[in-house]
């Protein structure tokens, strides 16, 4: 499993939206997008999911 970093739109009470960032665990980034869609909505996931290096 690899990780990977992307920017998703969240819903605000009030109804603004803000950008965050996000870590998901998936084995490739077409996995890691398919979780995100799942988990925060489709059309919320507004970059694609970059792998974040291997820390030591």
């Amino acid at each position: 499993m690899n990780l990977y970093l992307a920017n998703i739109r969240v819903l605000l009470p009030g109804g603004t939206t803000r950008v965050v960032q996000t870590l998901v665990y998936a084995r490739n980034p077409n996995d890691a997008n398919l979780l995100l869609d799942v988990m925060y909505g489709h059309g919320n996931v507004l970059s694609k999911p970059v792998k974040m290096p291997a820390s030591t």
